[in-house]
């Protein structure tokens, strides 16, 4: 398997946080949970924060998503037991998204990351290195297991999605426009995690 550099890895995390704007959508709605309302501001913002430099208003407003999100998880609302209907299946609670660490914070570790590239690079300073710290956090098993999966390699949601990360590896590997770039964000956007599969 190739090496990926330091902006296909930004790249790979920055479609696993666009397949998450949906459901942060749907959860947003609960109380104490409007974060999750912004994953598709801080995606976009951030896509385009790799062509040009972003305001320091749009900074400061990404800074605040980031903190909220780490405040997301020492709250109520993280494990108060609120929850999303999905058709056909049983309700999506907050709490599902603390698997594998916890969604939440790899959310909040990826924005950190990104403001702490973009300061870098504004002050001619060494950047951090990119974290590969989204990628399969995406498949979300806390909820799978929660909700009685004896195999979760036979989850019709974790297969395909276990496919969209094998296909973006693919994607970030070869050579790309930002054009190409942007529309795949878009689509991701759109995505329902729990339903497509």
């Amino acid at each position: 398997m190739m090496e990926l550099d330091d902006v296909q890895i930004r790249i790979l995390e920055l479609l696993s946080m666009a397949r998450l704007v949906r459901l942060g959508e749907m959860l947003s709605r609960l109380p104490g949970c409007e974060v999750l309302g912004r994953l598709g501001w801080a995606t976009d913002t951030i896509r385009k924060s790799f062509q040009k430099p972003i305001t320091q208003e749009e900074y400061g407003q990404l800074m605040d998503v980031c903190n909220d999100l780490y405040e997301l998880g020492d709250s109520p609302a993280f494990y108060g037991g609120g929850e999303i209907a999905v058709p056909g299946s049983a309700p999506f609670q907050v709490f599902d998204l603390n698997g594998m660490v916890g969604v939440h914070l790899e959310l909040n570790g990826y924005i950190d990351n990104h403001l702490r590239f973009l300061s870098a690079l504004s002050q001619d300073l060494e950047p951090p290195e990119a974290e590969s710290c989204l990628v399969g956090r995406t498949l979300l098993p806390d909820y799978y297991v929660r909700t009685g999966a004896a195999d979760l390699k036979q989850v019709p949601q974790i297969r395909a999605e276990l496919k969209r990360i094998q296909d973006d590896f693919d994607f970030v590997s070869s050579s790309i426009t930002w054009e190409q770039v942007a529309d795949r964000v878009k689509e991701y956007q759109t995505l329902d995690l729990l339903n497509e599969g």
